[in-house]
């Protein structure tokens, strides 16, 4: 379904508008990865911006008004508003729902399947299971029984993915609206999975926000995991049951988490890195490394304390 620019000013009611150009949304921009023909808000002001705003063209953007002054309105359509982020949200609900009114869901063999998934012919699924819009999956993957697979997820070839999981659901994000309470951040950017990645059941992959969370090949997850939006778990990583991987953590490949992990968000964990079992990780790790704790510390630097407390307390 095609959403006009003017149904769009109409109908979420934005009143400061500059209309300098009619044209189709094919898309979301973010401020690292700006495209034509896509809707992008811009949160804070910052000079070094202006710039790209001037270099876009048939883009709907919504700002604040301190950019009223310095830009060169080119063909686009400019927004003004007090939340960029907010009213991004309100937009991007407001198109999926206009959006989902078209998708047609069928019953197949026990399972739901929307017309939209291409799914390869050597591709088992069980009944129970439901694929979402705009779904891929490859040759000789498995779909078991009860998981839902969402909109947006590419799933590679010879995967297996596990009763109850739930791969493409919405993220925990949420931003204030004008009277303080939360609203939710919709989450678009679906999952990308490659090749021969398992993930287990009653496990959660969260689709990302604007760009895709990512599970890359030979990946191995168990049950009862939760991997947040915008997640980039590495090549041949391994999670176990319970662990927990925060967003926009990106975690290197060879990587073990051990049961009960927590990972806080946005950090970096390195290259063949063991996490020890209950660690909670609050800061970026680096390549070729053993962590164990809360927080979490090298193992070698938490055997050092041990032995000087040790020490310490024979001597008292």
């Amino acid at each position: 379904m095609k959403i006009t620019i003017n149904e769009i000013i109409e109908e979420l009611k934005y009143k400061d508008t500059v209309v300098k150009s009619s044209f189709e949304i094919q898309g979301i921009s973010t401020l690292n990865d700006m495209k034509d023909n896509t809707i992008l808000f811009i949160n804070k002001y910052k000079e070094e911006l202006v710039d790209k705003i001037n270099s876009m063209k048939n883009t709907f953007i919504l700002l604040r008004d301190e950019y009223r002054d310095c830009i060169s309105y080119n063909e686009n359509v400019y927004v003004f508003v007090k939340n960029p982020r907010f009213e991004y949200a309100r937009l991007i609900d407001f198109i999926l729902s206009k959006e989902e009114e078209s998708y047609k869901i069928e019953a197949v063999n026990g399972s739901y399947i929307a017309s939209s998934a291409h799914i390869d012919s050597s591709v088992k699924i069980e009944p129970g299971a439901f694929i979402g819009h705009n779904v891929t999956i490859g040759k000789g993957t498995k779909i078991l029984s009860g998981a839902k697979i969402k909109a947006n997820v590419k799933i590679g070839e010879n995967c297996i993915i596990r009763e109850n999981c739930v791969i493409g659901g919405y993220g925990f994000g949420f931003e204030k609206d004008y009277e303080g309470k939360n609203f939710r951040i919709p989450h678009i950017g679906g999952v990308i999975i490659g090749n021969n990645v398992e993930i287990g059941a009653i496990t959660t992959v969260c689709s990302g926000t604007i760009s895709p969370t990512i599970i890359e090949d030979y990946a191995k997850i168990d049950d009862h995991v939760h991997i947040a939006h915008n997640v980039i778990m590495g090549e041949n990583s391994i999670v176990t049951a319970c662990a927990e991987v925060s967003g926009s953590c990106i975690i290197g490949k060879n990587t073990w988490l051990a049961p009960n992990t927590s990972i806080i968000n946005g950090i970096k964990i390195g290259e063949n890195v063991t996490i020890g079992m209950g660690s909670v990780v609050t800061k970026s790790v680096e390549d070729n490394q053993v962590m164990v704790g809360a927080p979490a510390e090298k193992l070698e630097d938490a055997k050092k304390f041990k032995r000087i407390k040790n020490k310490m307390l024979s001597e008292a």
